[in-house]
């Protein structure tokens, strides 16, 4: 099931997983239950959103990805999703890159002396909605 309210326990829990992160105070949350997992989405700019996730093993379902993909691009209406995974995070590279984000950058020293690489998917490249 698919939750998109309690927005303020869905972001206390994603920032817990964050390893505190503090998230935009816009920062829009979709979760889901059993398991329960939380994306959050920050940075809006019209055309990108950056994505957060954090949840209990096996909360990535299909029906949990495709209504991350159609909140950003049918209802935000994005070109392109980003997502910025720490270097020293092996597990969260991988993941990315099966959920289909491409890296395309570092971003040096960028939090608290972690590298951080930046990921993306483009609209066309999305294979969740």
């Amino acid at each position: 099931m698919i939750d998109l309210a309690h927005q303020d326990l869905h972001r206390a829990y994603l920032q817990q997983r964050l390893e505190n992160y503090t998230l935009e105070p816009t920062a829009q949350f979709i979760a889901t239950t059993n398991p329960y997992g939380v994306a959050g989405f920050e940075r809006y700019t019209g055309s990108d959103v950056e994505v957060h996730y954090g949840g209990e093993p096996g909360f990535l379902r299909k029906s949990f990805l495709r209504a991350c993909a159609r909140y950003v691009f049918v209802q935000l209406q994005c070109d392109r999703i980003t997502g910025r995974i720490p270097a020293n995070r092996p597990e969260a590279i991988r993941l990315g890159e099966r959920l289909g984000f491409r890296h395309e950058g570092t971003l040096r020293r960028a939090y608290k002396g972690t590298d951080i690489l930046i990921f993306g998917m483009l609209k066309e490249e999305c294979r969740w909605l």
